[in-house]
């Protein structure tokens, strides 16, 4: 009678034991299917689809990618010329200003280009181009250089997106791709290339430099090219950007300082 009772007595134990896991295992389970775990949504997006009408879409490009937020996207069309754009209201409300201040009737820009030859030892050839003060100070802070002379120069003027190819003097000449004025304040000059050697057209030219040049207007932007780090002589490119002045006649749309052909 003592070993039944004994029996008996553990196996509620036991069998208490084997149910309350299954229990625990099936309540784990329902509660499971009863309780999902809550979708995390992302911000209501919204479409805006910007025609332009004067500059090309694609150079507009730069401007949206910093202000979409991150679940935004910008997509061109080209054929459109058109940018479509998802994303959040609040983004689009900050794009679009900015996109219709950028799509601006054309507007003429002036491009001041020297061409100067930097030496390391004093030199004063009898016949040297003037070179500005402010150009002659700014170069020699920046370069272990004294005398600076200007080879070629010129002042011209072109449209927003035009290609520009240009003759200085017999020596040098440009070309490139004039960009979109942005926010009044800059514009770039795509592929960007000077050249040295014949004239268009009677033998071979050497190219000198090719960039991508982003200007501020008035501020001059200096390029260098020179053999080593420690060359005695280098070339040296400035080029500053400017509104024209209000016409006050036809006047020529390009003058020069050395020779330049349009």
């Amino acid at each position: 009678m003592t070993a039944i009772l004994e029996f008996s007595a553990r196996f509620p134990l036991r069998a208490a034991a084997v149910f309350g896991l299954c229990l625990a295992l099936c309540t784990g389970s329902a509660w499971g299917q009863a309780a999902p775990r809550p979708s995390v949504k992302g911000p209501a997006l919204a479409l805006h689809a910007h025609i332009f009408e004067n500059q090309p879409a694609v150079e507009a490009l730069s401007l949206v990618y910093p202000l979409l937020s991150d679940a935004g996207t910008v997509e061109l069309k080209p054929k459109e010329n058109t940018l479509v754009i998802r994303d959040t209201l609040a983004s689009i409300h900050r794009i679009v200003p900015v996109l219709s201040r950028f799509d601006h009737p054309q507007r003429q820009i002036q491009l001041e280009v020297r061409i100067v030859s930097a030496r390391a030892e004093t030199f004063s050839p009898p016949n040297r181009s003037p070179l500005p003060k402010e150009h002659v100070e700014r170069l020699r802070d920046m370069l272990p250089y004294h005398s600076y002379e200007q080879l070629a120069g010129t002042l011209l003027e072109a449209g927003e997106g035009a290609r520009v190819n240009y003759q200085l003097g017999n020596r040098f000449s440009l070309d490139f791709r004039l960009g979109t004025l942005v926010e009044g304040a800059r514009v770039r000059l795509h592929e960007f290339q000077v050249f040295r050697g014949a004239t268009a057209g009677s033998g071979e030219k050497k190219r000198l430099i090719v960039t991508t040049l982003f200007l501020h207007l008035n501020q001059p932007v200096y390029l260098g090219l020179a053999p080593s780090e420690d060359s005695k002589e280098a070339l040296m490119v400035v080029v500053t950007a400017r509104l024209p002045e209000p016409a006050t006649g036809e006047g020529q749309r390009a003058r020069t300082a050395g020779g330049g052909k349009p």
